[in-house]
């Protein structure tokens, strides 16, 4: 969800010279008729996948391990997915299974150093895209 509404930020961003990419292990957009599309759906924002114009990958979830971002999920935890009908393996395939990253935002320049850092492991707390957007074009005034 947050990523439609970086979509909204996205031409913006585009603008002023930088890049947006999204790191999620999620293999292929939800059909339309899975529970979290459906969630999607009620709260105005569409079916996860849809609408986005910038790159969204992260095969096996290797980049969110690389940066420190990576969690399972507790058999229990497991049980309480499966019994909605949410099976994170067939979601985000073999290679990722019961991982997802932590919630995170991240501004680096292009030496490859983090300017910016949002890091949360409520999945719920993500940075309005608005302010991240003018965090950077604040650190693109400053260089």
């Amino acid at each position: 969800m947050e990523q439609l509404a970086l979509q909204e930020t996205y031409p913006e961003i585009r603008k002023i010279g930088a890049q947006l990419v999204a790191i999620t292990p999620g293999k292929k957009p939800l059909p339309s008729e899975h529970p979290l599309a459906q969630v999607a759906v009620q709260m105005g924002v569409g079916p996860t996948g849809e609408g986005r114009t910038f790159p969204v990958w992260d095969q096996g979830n290797r980049v969110a391990d690389l940066f420190g971002l990576k969690h399972d999920f507790s058999a229990a935890t497991k049980d309480l997915y499966r019994a909605a009908a949410v099976d994170l393996a067939e979601i985000n395939g073999a290679e990722a299974g019961w991982t997802l990253p932590l919630a995170s935002t991240y501004i680096i320049d292009r030496a490859g150093v983090i300017r910016h850092a949002v890091v949360t492991a409520d999945w719920r707390i993500r940075p309005d895209p608005n302010d991240t957007l003018e965090r950077l074009k604040e650190l693109v005034a400053d260089q």
